[in-house]
């Protein structure tokens, strides 16, 4: 259960991300408020959003796979995990393996 600062957060993000739907940053930063939270299952659109915003926004891939996997999306996530692997390679980004 997320708390008070948790959901502070989320709200302020969620604000940030209406005023402004293409801010890839937002959501972004978004889904890692509901990651902190526990609340993987709500991170998996916000982070999909950022990689329609930006293909190459390794961090993302990274996350989604992340949330994918902790909601028993096994082969979502080592899908995602691979295909940022490859952005992150092929851009020079340092991406944890």
């Amino acid at each position: 259960m997320a708390n008070a600062e948790q959901l502070a957060r989320i709200e302020r993000f969620k604000t940030m991300t209406e005023a402004d739907p293409d801010n890839e940053l937002g959501h972004f930063s978004l889904a890692r408020a509901y990651m902190d939270a526990g609340l993987f299952a709500d991170a998996v659109p916000e982070l999909q959003r950022v990689l329609t915003l930006n293909t190459n926004f390794s961090k993302a891939y990274a996350l989604l796979g992340q949330a994918q996997y902790l909601l028993g999306q096994k082969d979502f996530a080592i899908a995602t995990l691979n295909q940022g692997y490859r952005i992150a390679h092929d851009r020079g980004d340092l991406m944890r393996r």
